[in-house]
């Protein structure tokens, strides 16, 4: 089992970069903790621009939602070695994370604590939650997380000339 600390940010909100980047500092004064930062949104990498320079950053683009937050992020965490993540979102998304990791990460003997950015928006709807847990229990016993599946629907959503349908 490793023992490496890390965090586990899923990106999107300016509000989680901005934590993750204080939090990988306050852990420790010498060395900040690794990021791993999932999907950020547009300006990202200046906001987590001290990371990036202390060498301790990996970004991904490659997920397309929370299930896949996690299953293109945990090769990654296993390669680095890392045993425990503090898992960053935000209040309303992390009871989401929560089951999702609860699924995907202890599958791997990682361990993860919640770490919470505040947020005024309501809670997300239950019934997301356990579209998401069937999602990583499929993925645990078969590797897909359908990320194809994702990203050929959010294609057919848009029109011809490029802009998103709502």
């Amino acid at each position: 089992m490793f023992s490496r600390l890390a965090i586990l940010l899923l990106g999107g909100e300016p509000e989680r970069d901005i934590f993750a980047t204080k939090l990988a500092f306050a852990e420790s004064a010498s060395v900040p903790l690794k990021v791993f930062a999932s999907s950020p949104g547009f300006g990202a990498e200046e906001r987590l621009w001290p990371v990036e320079a202390a060498g301790q950053l990996v970004l991904s683009y490659e997920a397309v939602d929370t299930v896949t937050n996690f299953s293109t992020m945990i090769p990654k965490l296993l390669e680095a070695e890392v045993g425990k993540v503090l898992l960053v979102t935000s209040s309303y998304h992390m009871p989401r994370a929560l089951a999702i990791a609860d699924v995907m990460l202890s599958d791997k003997n990682i361990t993860f604590e919640p770490m919470s950015v505040d947020s005024t928006q309501p809670l997300e709807r239950q019934w997301k939650i356990w579209r998401d847990v069937l999602r990583a229990r499929i993925w645990r016993c078969t590797g897909w997380d359908f990320r194809w599946l994702e990203k050929m629907l959010l294609f057919w959503r848009r029109p011809h000339d490029g802009t998103l349908v709502c």
